[in-house]
């Protein structure tokens, strides 16, 4: 009974709230509840063409994928190549670099080798044929008279350039004179302690001078006595480096300086023997007799002592006075018979018969 009453009840408030609902209400319920379903259609719609498209799709992506895999080891081999082609390419700079200086080290040395034959040479009286005139100049080592060459890689001898030392242009006047900055000096140029100028490489263009400035002000000092622009071993070694390169008026000029400018020098004997040998490869025998006779006379204890009997006696011969070349010869036999000197003399006795 109490389950009936409780059923009619409920039955009583639903007609009451049917009651209550308009018809208006009930038909915009019903259009939204349409139109929501239409775009629940349409997008299942489109997700499910989305779906046929990531289907299909999907075996192309597997393709490109498979494809990108399948580069990967091809670009690595291009990377590798490419690496070993710049390898390659600084290996050909490195040796085409180290085969210019191979080249260069070359010339030197035979240069070098040239220039000492040519000092031997003269000193034993042999002539060695004049090489060609167009031949360039080549970069000569250091005027040393030792001959020893520097040490190079491996043991090697490095010539040195033929620069010749670059002292100051300034003569004595200049010196002494405070109211002017100095010149630049003249690597072509050397000047001796008298003032005397003497041009050590010919040809090559002289050194610019520099803009003038107005001299500063300056306390008057007593006047000091200049100093020589070049030391003795300078011009020493400029004149033997003239001597190598051929240019013998030069390296006469300076090792005439040389002796007059220091004549208390242990250098001076050898100065006046290569005075003999510059005249005797200009073909001017007589002059280089009078060198040779000079050292022969004063410097008996000098190591070109034997060096000047020999090339005296050659240098008589070769101006045709054969019997004076045979005794100076004989003489130098006679005191050093078993010397490099004598055996030379001997050959050239030999022939002058």
């Amino acid at each position: 009974m109490r389950t009936f009453r409780n059923v009619l009840l409920s039955l009583t408030c639903i007609a009451l709230l049917t009651a209550c609902v308009k018809r208006e209400d009930m038909d915009a319920l019903e259009l939204k509840v349409y139109e929501q379903d239409q775009q629940i259609q349409q997008l299942n719609q489109k997700i499910g063409k989305t779906t046929k498209e990531l289907e299909a799709a999907r075996p192309e992506q597997a393709d490109m994928w498979s494809d990108v895999q399948s580069m990967r080891p091809r670009m690595a081999r291009i990377e590798s190549t490419l690496e070993e082609m710049q390898h390659r390419s600084m290996q050909s700079e490195e040796d085409s670099s180290a085969l210019q200086n191979d080249v260069s080290y070359l010339k030197k040395m035979v240069a070098y080798l040239e220039a000492n034959l040519r000092v031997m040479a003269s000193q034993s009286g042999i002539d060695l044929p004049e090489p060609p005139a167009a031949a360039p100049a080549a970069a000569q080592p250091a005027a040393t008279e030792s001959g020893a060459p520097m040490s190079g890689p491996a043991g090697a001898p490095i010539p040195a350039t033929d620069t010749a030392p670059a002292p100051s242009a300034q003569t004595p006047a200049a010196q002494a004179a405070p109211t002017a900055p100095a010149a630049p000096a003249d690597p072509n140029v050397l000047v001796a302690k008298d003032g005397t100028e003497l041009v050590v490489n010919p040809g090559k263009p002289q050194a610019a001078p520099p803009a003038a400035k107005p001299a500063p002000e300056a306390p008057a000092q007593p006047k000091a006595q200049a100093e020589p622009a070049v030391t003795e071993q300078q011009l020493y070694d400029a004149a033997f480096t003239a001597f190598k390169e051929r240019r013998y008026k030069d390296a006469l000029r300076m090792w005439e300086q040389f002796e007059k400018t220091y004549p208390k020098h242990t250098l001076v004997p050898n100065a006046i023997f290569w005075q003999g040998e510059s005249n005797y490869q200009m073909k001017e025998y007589a002059p280089a007799i009078l060198a040779y006779q000079k050292v022969i006379d004063k410097y008996s204890k000098s190591d070109k002592y034997r060096s000047a009997m020999l090339k005296q006696g050659i240098a008589f011969g070769k101006l045709g006075k054969k019997q004076a070349g045979r005794v100076r010869l004989e003489e130098l036999i006679k005191k050093f018979p078993k010397t490099q000197e004598a055996d030379r003399a001997r050959k050239a006795l030999a022939e002058m018969k």
